[in-house]
């Protein structure tokens, strides 16, 4: 085999690897069905796993655990956000407070804030236990990010 055939071979199935694993799994490759699908539901055990599976995924997803539900079971949020935007969210998160807060400032400090501030966004997809419709499609939401 000349050396450019090998080369060309090699580079080829370098760019495969990097397609197959640069993109996260989809909500079926890890729950085993679509969300959605007909007589399908998936516990908060593996919905958990999911978002884990995401985190370890991708450097654009981080788990933050609040704590226990009131059914003893971890209570978490996702923060789907640039790399950037997430090494530097306790940051956003002190400007979005001092922007709620209402105190009084100059134009210049608030106009500081708002040019230094990020847009935050929060979707919460369960408040029952027993609507479990909105949690499963969470992991279709943040798969398609």
């Amino acid at each position: 085999m000349k050396k450019g055939h090998f080369l060309s071979i090699v580079l080829f199935f370098l760019t495969l690897a990097f397609f197959i694993y640069s993109f996260p799994p989809s909500p079926k490759e890890i729950l085993g069905f679509k969300p959605g699908d007909d007589f399908k539901l998936a516990g908060w055990e593996k919905i958990e796993a999911h978002f884990k599976v995401l985190e370890k995924s991708s450097p654009k997803v981080k788990l933050e655990y609040l704590g226990k539900s009131t059914l003893g079971r971890p209570f978490f949020m996702v923060l789907i956000s640039s790399e950037k935007n997430l090494r530097d969210i306790e940051n956003i998160k002190k400007i979005n407070k001092v922007l709620h807060s209402g105190k009084p400032m100059t134009k210049a400090s608030l106009d500081e804030l708002v040019k230094k501030g990020k847009a935050v966004v929060a979707i919460t997809c369960t408040i029952h236990s027993t609507e479990v419709g909105a949690a499963l499609m969470s992991t279709e939401l943040a798969y398609r990010r």
